[in-house]
């Protein structure tokens, strides 16, 4: 990892920053330094302790947030989960692990349509209890998450920040872990086709995807029950085909 020399951080920076940040943050636990539900560094904080860049931290963040192992509160700060130590520093190591949960091809169409079931589910449930704030709250993280997607910088765990959120409002907590479990491997998959490239196919697909986060989101905010369970079932049919396709061919399409 680069490292803070006299005051001064190092220009050059390894590709996996990222991870470099997950694993201070992990050797800060086994040192006592932070303790499970104790206040993170700020970002930029953090980036200039450890000597890396701000952005290296936002994905770290972000990949932990995805993820579930640090919850940020607006106006508070950032929080490491309230997990035992030992469970923590496991977690935090696995998410970083690519090859975590691998899932075979033929297995990809099975578990997204049990996550769309899911979500279907959880997503009906906002437009029937959750209330206008609560509302507002999905339709800003859509917005968040369709800026960070579209404007280059954003990954697949930026989506998935989308769909934790609207697992939370449905204000059903077992559902919301059992979200998180079944998507891991769906972000594995994708994260293939992410790494080192941007393809003119994958640009594409997260366009029609942030609107369909947006069609989901219209939909709730209209309490139509039905036009909500539609919405989620064509996001995920698409995003099942798309994948699908991509993993048939893979590599193909670069601008």
């Amino acid at each position: 990892m680069s490292e803070v020399s006299g005051g001064r951080r190092q220009k050059s920076e390894k590709p996996d920053a990222s991870a470099d940040v997950v694993d201070r943050i992990n050797a800060m636990i086994r040192s006592g330094a932070l303790s499970p539900g104790d206040r993170l560094p700020s970002e930029i904080r953090f980036a200039e302790q450890l000597g890396v860049s701000r952005s290296a931290v936002t994905k770290a963040y972000a990949k932990l947030e995805a993820f579930g192992l640090i919850r940020t509160v607006p106006q508070s700060g950032t929080f490491l989960a309230g997990i035992g130590g030992d469970a923590l520093t496991a977690l935090l190591s696995n998410v970083m692990d690519t090859d975590f949960i691998a899932i075979d091809t033929e297995d990809i169409n099975s578990v997204y349509q049990f996550r769309a079931f899911v979500e279907e589910m959880l997503a009906a449930t906002v437009a029937e209890t959750a209330d206008d704030a609560a509302i507002q709250r999905l339709e800003a993280k859509a917005a968040e998450v369709k800026h960070r997607i579209l404007d280059g910088k954003g990954t697949i765990e930026d989506d998935l920040l989308f769909h934790l959120e609207l697992a939370e409002l449905s204000g059903r907590p077992f559902f919301k872990a059992l979200l998180l479990f079944i998507t891991l491997p769906m972000v594995q998959v994708f994260r293939r086709f992410e790494k080192g490239q941007r393809t003119t196919r994958v640009r594409e697909r997260w366009r029609r995807s942030m609107a369909e986060h947006d069609a989901i989101v219209a939909a709730i905010k209209s309490r139509d029950v039905e036009a909500t369970k539609e919405a989620v079932r064509t996001h995920f049919q698409n995003a099942m085909e798309f994948r699908t396709d991509m993993m048939a061919s893979p590599g193909t399409s670069k601008k």
